[in-house]
């Protein structure tokens, strides 16, 4: 009888632990598409609100998100049935805590820089001395500007440290994680699933940043008004989004201006559009980060 409830008991956490597991992958594949967009589109000072995201859009962030979560996991809960009496056993033992640095870290810096620029606008609208006003600003600037690089290369690097000392000293976080209980295992997927959503949101602001300094392509737009005049003339324009009839364009970043700036062209209002295919010119980036 003791046998047969202890199978029993066992065969009970076996699908608790699947459940829930599966549960969770489904619920931060869904959500992470829309912590990622509304951190993307508020970059451009966009009320995510208003924008129509495209079916096909959600779907890949949807798969890529359980696909690569569930091969993580895979990893894991496979653990056990590998030995790690090697540099290289150990290191693909470690693949999921790789991830879940970069998680970790990328989310703590994008938290401390949205702490920091609050606080610094905060700072501005009590302080009534110019001196100080400025003197705030830029201190600002400054944490801001190693912010920057710290959000680019920060997580690659501190993760990348961490699990090849750790895989030298042939310690296997996945082999450790399963010999943990139910309860442990549960809440590092918690765990997860948490930092999965933060770091969408850093990426989110991310991927902003780079189309804004030229890094990654965007299509460049002349838009024509129905006066005959080029909307805001003179400027490299690229289009963000087009959804519910309004463009939704921004400016490129120029040295030393590097003030984020979006507008909103109504449908109606345009005469005509040209697209331009989109640049890769890291040099607005470079100066950005000066």
């Amino acid at each position: 009888m003791n046998e047969n409830t202890s199978k029993l008991l066992t065969w009970i956490r076996s699908k608790i632990e699947i459940g829930a597991v599966v549960s969770l992958l489904v619920g931060v594949a869904t959500y992470v598409g829309n912590f990622y967009y509304k951190s993307y589109f508020d970059f451009y000072f966009i009320d995510s609100a208003d924008i129509a995201i495209p079916l096909a859009d959600s779907i890949r962030t949807f798969a890529i998100i359980l696909v690569v979560s569930s091969l993580l996991i895979g990893m894991v809960a496979s653990a056990e049935l590998r030995k790690r009496d090697s540099f290289g056993a150990a290191l693909r033992d470690n693949v999921p805590l790789f991830i879940i640095l970069i998680l970790l870290s990328g989310w703590a810096i994008d938290i401390y820089w949205s702490n920091v620029e609050s606080l610094s606008g905060w700072l501005s609208s009590t302080l009534k001395d110019s001196a100080l006003r400025e003197e705030n600003e830029r201190l600002t600037l400054r944490v801001t500007h190693f912010l920057k690089w710290a959000l680019l290369i920060g997580p690659l690097s501190i993760s990348s440290v961490t699990v090849l000392a750790l895989s030298i000293r042939k310690f296997s976080f996945s082999g450790f994680l399963m010999s943990r209980t139910l309860s442990v295992r549960l809440l590092i997927l918690s765990l997860y699933v948490i930092l999965v959503l933060g770091m969408a949101r850093a990426c989110g602001r991310t991927f902003g940043f780079l189309e804004f300094t030229g890094v990654l392509k965007k299509p460049e737009i002349t838009i024509t008004l129905n006066d005959g005049k080029i909307f805001q003339e003179g400027l490299s324009l690229y289009l963000v989004v087009k959804s519910e009839g309004v463009f939704y364009v921004a400016a490129r970043a120029a040295y030393p201006d590097a003030e984020i700036k979006t507008w909103q062209v109504p449908q109606s209002m345009v005469k005509h559009v040209e697209f331009h295919p989109g640049t890769v010119n890291p040099k607005p980036f470079l100066d950005y980060l000066k």
